[in-house]
């Protein structure tokens, strides 16, 4: 054990904090306030010191990979739970977490979540909205008569994929190798993938809205906390950007979207923590699920989200869920009805731009003044290489805010559009 954890032993319960973004504060922030003890199993490579956050008694070996190992470790320093807001270790840790008894999305729900082909089946068996879609392989001769049942346009994108990653719009049938090549490049440079893992999803594009809801699942039940705007990306890639909260839509609106959220809970078979779902709506306006992820959004950026349009602390009723601790979402909240909101929150993810081997962010300074920013977070240092959209390597930060009006949100988020953005090495500049 290091040093610096031996003032924290004693506290309350331990939990198991996998693969988390150690330099985003809200989940370390969260559990320093329930009294919950933090051992944190770090991704080998990443960015961040856990050790610098509260709460954190305790920081594995990066190179842990086995359940058996965490499960040793449980039997000598034991946890009272274990949790992963990355989305491609939420299966992972639903297999620790089955092992150890702990409280956590099942390994079946948590395994469907990751694979987007799945998701729709499990929508269509339970009456959901589902998309046309085919899966293909990206190593095989396309077959043009499959692939036209989705029609044109149509979006391609990896089974397992997250953050936008290798996500493309397809408009012709002459481009079909090139897209899917760029799709499946683009999941090879997120992980080591296998071939079974490059597998891609063409579904029917739909132009309209897109929304984000966040979410508790307790014991079965489904708590929608907020309902947020995403904007209406249009491709040809689907780079993140902004994102605010509440989403102005008609409350007819905002429940056909929260039903639908609901049912692919329920066709998931999510029962218990955290979720991200990703909605578009048709011209008809119904929603479609896109996406649910069993986790945080954004590696804890949806707290903030939620708790500044709604004051509910959404992280801490999650950990408190994880380690067994009473939690207090079922107080004046209903399963499956959205709250109320006090304040308007919003995140602006700074763009990538136009990629390559960054110098600086530029603006930031400005931009801590304004009374309405909340947190800046420049995420990518001198010399990093950030790579164009369809691949994702990352996030340049994350400006985030919290307002009285949606006029507020968009007066900031066009200032953040003109004043904040990466700037790049010549590309004849030494590397």
């Amino acid at each position: 054990m290091n040093s610096f954890t031996e003032h924290r032993r004693g506290r309350n319960r331990r939990l198991l904090l996998v693969h988390p973004n150690s330099q985003l504060p809200w989940i370390f922030d969260a559990a320093d306030a329930a009294g919950i003890d933090l051992v944190v199993l770090p991704r080998e490579g990443a960015r961040g010191d856990a050790s610098q956050f509260p709460a954190v008694v305790e920081v594995l070996d990066a190179g842990i990979d086995s359940v058996d190992e965490l499960a040793a470790i449980h039997a000598d320093r034991p946890f009272d739970g274990a949790f992963s807001p990355y989305d491609p270790s939420v299966p992972f840790t639903a297999r620790l977490c089955e092992r150890l008894g702990f409280t956590s999305v099942s390994t079946r729900a948590a395994k469907i979540s990751r694979d987007k082909s799945e998701v729709r089946k499990q929508l269509q068996a339970c009456g959901g909205n589902v998309l046309r879609n085919v899966v293909v392989d990206p190593l095989a001769e396309p077959d043009i008569q499959s692939l036209s049942t989705v029609g044109l346009p149509a979006v391609v994108k990896p089974l397992d994929g997250y953050g936008s990653l290798g996500v493309c719009l397809l408009q012709s049938y002459d481009d079909v190798a090139e897209v899917f090549t760029k799709s499946a490049a683009a999941r090879m440079t997120a992980t080591t993938a296998v071939r079974g893992d490059l597998l891609l999803l063409l579904e029917e594009f739909l132009p309209g809205p897109e929304f984000v809801v966040e979410s508790i699942v307790l014991d079965g039940d489904v708590f929608p906390l907020v309902l947020g705007d995403k904007g209406r990306p249009q491709g040809p890639y689907f780079e993140e950007g902004d994102y605010i909260a509440p989403a102005t839509v008609s409350s007819d609106v905002a429940k056909a979207i929260v039903d639908e959220v609901v049912n692919a809970h329920h066709a998931v078979g999510i029962k218990s923590g955290p979720t991200h779902t990703e909605v578009r709506l048709s011209s008809a306006g119904r929603p479609f699920i896109l996406d649910i992820g069993a986790r945080f959004g954004g590696s804890g950026v949806s707290h903030f989200m939620v708790q500044a349009a709604t004051g509910i602390d959404f992280a801490g009723e999650v950990l408190r869920q994880c380690v067994g601790l009473p939690t207090t979402i079922r107080d004046g909240v209903a399963p499956g009805v959205l709250p109320p909101t006090v304040a308007w929150s919003a995140n602006y993810i700074i763009p990538i731009g136009s990629a390559g081997i960054v110098a600086d962010v530029v603006g930031l300074d400005e931009i801590e003044r304004d009374e309405r920013v909340a947190h800046t977070f420049k995420l990518v240092e001198s010399g990093d290489h950030l790579l164009p959209y369809p691949t994702f390597s990352g996030h340049p930060g994350f400006i985030l805010s919290r307002h009285l009006s949606r006029t507020s949100v968009e007066d900031l988020h066009q200032r953040l559009a003109e004043r904040v953005a990466v700037t790049y090495l010549p590309s004849h500049a030494p590397v």
